[in-house]
């Protein structure tokens, strides 16, 4: 109830008559889904790491 007042300044009606998804939504945090391993390998593949170069350019 305080992070719905103090945070969320809802008023005790508010904070009542919410249902549990309104409840969930405003409460818990949204996290962005996580990479699927076939999305970073595509990514590995389509930017590597950039490879030293073994040649010393005084040919």
């Amino acid at each position: 109830m305080h992070l719905a007042f103090a945070r969320l300044h809802w008023s005790p009606a508010v904070f009542w008559s919410a249902t549990l998804a309104e409840l969930q939504a405003a409460f818990v945090p949204v996290r962005p889904p996580a990479f699927a391993r076939r999305q970073l390998t595509g990514l590995m593949e389509r930017f590597p790491d950039a490879q030293p170069s073994t040649e010393s350019g005084n040919d």
